[in-house]
């Protein structure tokens, strides 16, 4: 009895854990599953819902409904089918993201606010530049494959872009007790940064201490909408120095007449429709400000796709002049904005870790590295597995009435592999591959075409193996790729003016 009470006390939740304890132990579980799922990777700079996404239309690449790639998103993201939806369509949208992932001609939204057709009429692909910069010069057997959520099926831990996308793709997200709000950069001028810090990285035995000072120029943010970046030169230097939380202040676009103001587009982080609609609603508003001098606000702008700009006119009162309204008119449309980036992200592990755009081009870099030089040992396993079947098939051309008999006598094939090795001296591996063979397949090819292949294969083996030392010219070449073929498709849209004020 005794016995059994001293059982029941070691195993007795309470007198191994407070409750305290218990409530701190289950929010520090919490809290790393939300930050996992709300800030993005610091490989990728994608987040758990975005990477679901992508890989579903990779593995599912044909042209289908919303509704049906969320279905398949839901099998390992198994919160609601709303949040999908909405993101999918965030994705395509050319004024949410520098580069698009997701293709759709479909009705994904509008920059003057309105909002996406229902999943079930909307079309959706796998983007080009998705594929290009996740999946095409990427070896997918160099993943890290975890099982999914709804623990059906395995997933990528993260992809191993061959861009560093954790500096194209900005995100926003909040967890407990924290903020990530990460900026973007243009694509060009990110491959450049990207090429310029492989050289500098693989060249330079003190390129740690000349990064900040060689590449911070690189480092200008980009937004997808056209705007204004008013504080280019404060940024370099304070990257310089090292520092990359400073604020980054950035305008609108707007034009002026002799009776109106039109505003085209808004800072990044606010939205253009409820802003404007918010404005144009206080022309009803008897003695306010905007009533006062402005006859109407009205969106001229049209509702078509793809429009990257609003149209939204600002008509001022007769005798009124549009530039003694203007600063005032600016700040009531949110017309400029300063904001404060914070680089959060989540590692392999789901830990929370701060970054900086170098050490998120370090820990890409290594991943990168590691993946090119996976997938080149992989490329020649194959090649000397290929180059001992061919050494074999040699052997056993010259051996052709001898193998037959080997064969013949034989009950099993299973029964072959070791004669096969002790008369021919061929490796387990030689053996196996001869005994899977027809007698067909075994003499299909002459000794001298056989022969031919094998010089072939050597000479692809000593090209692969000095590809090796060679691993950071293959990363590059991929970088050069990318950036030549989508720079001019997706130039700058934040431009940096050479004056002050308007």
């Amino acid at each position: 009895m005794a016995d059994d009470k001293e059982h029941l006390a070691a195993t007795d939740y309470k007198s191994e854990m407070t409750a305290d304890n218990a409530i701190e132990d289950n929010i520090r579980i919490f809290g790393n599953d939300t930050h996992k799922s709300k800030f993005p990777n610091n490989i990728d700079g994608l987040k758990m819902i975005h990477r679901r996404i992508l890989w579903a239309l990779h593995e599912h690449p044909k042209t289908q409904k919303e509704a049906s790639l969320t279905g398949i998103v839901m099998k390992m993201h198994p919160h609601g089918d709303n949040s999908i939806n909405d993101t999918i369509s965030n994705l395509a949208q050319p004024f949410s993201n520098i580069i698009p992932l997701v293709f759709s001609d479909s009705n994904i939204g509008m920059y003057s606010g309105e909002p996406a057709a229902a999943a079930r009429y909307v079309d959706v692909s796998e983007s080009e530049a998705a594929n290009d910069i996740f999946f095409k010069d990427v070896a997918e057997s160099t993943f890290t494959y975890v099982p999914c959520e709804s623990e059906e099926g395995m997933e990528p831990e993260n992809f191993i872009p061959v861009i560093p996308t954790t500096l194209l793709i900005g995100s926003f997200g909040i967890a407990i007790g924290f903020k990530t709000d990460t900026p973007m950069m243009c694509i060009h001028e990110l491959c450049q940064l990207t090429i310029e810090y492989v050289k500098l990285r693989t060249s330079d035995p003190e390129w740690e201490k000349k990064l900040q000072s060689s590449l911070a120029k690189y480092l200008i943010p980009d937004f997808p909408t056209y705007g204004l970046l008013r504080n280019r030169d404060e940024l370099i230097s304070a990257y310089k120095a090292g520092v990359f939380d400073c604020p980054i202040a950035t305008d609108g676009v707007l034009k002026i007449g002799t009776d109106r103001i039109v505003f085209e587009t808004i800072p990044y982080k606010k939205s253009f429709g409820p802003v404007m609609l918010d404005a144009g609603m206080q022309t009803r508003v008897k003695d306010s400000w905007i009533n006062q001098h402005f006859q109407e606000l009205d969106d001229h702008a049209g509702k078509k796709q793809g429009i990257m700009r609003g149209q939204y006119v600002c008509k001022v009162r007769r005798g009124e002049n549009p530039f003694d309204l203007l600063d005032e008119l600016k700040k009531r449309c949110q017309f400029t904005m300063a904001w404060k980036p914070s680089r959060l992200y989540v590692n392999e592990k789901g830990e929370k870790e701060e970054h900086t755009p170098f050490t998120l081009l370090d820990a890409w870099y290594i991943e990168r590295h590691r993946s090119v030089l996976g997938e080149l040992k992989q490329r020649l396993n194959k090649l000397i597995a290929r180059f001992r079947e061919l050494t074999a098939l040699v052997i056993i051309a010259d051996h052709a009435d001898e193998v037959y008999k080997i064969f013949k006598n034989a009950e099993t094939k299973e029964q072959t592999v070791p004669i096969l090795c002790k008369r021919f001296k061929l490796t387990s591996f030689q053996a196996k591959f001869i005994a899977g063979l027809t007698l067909a397949q075994m003499t299909a090819r002459g000794r001298a075409d056989l022969l031919d292949d094998i010089e072939k294969v050597k000479k692809s083996i000593n090209d692969l193996q000095q590809t090796f030392t060679h691993v950071p010219d293959v990363i590059i070449s991929a970088v050069k790729k990318i950036d030549e073929k989508y720079s001019i498709k997706y130039p700058r849209k934040t431009q940096i003016p050479s004056y002050k004020g308007y």
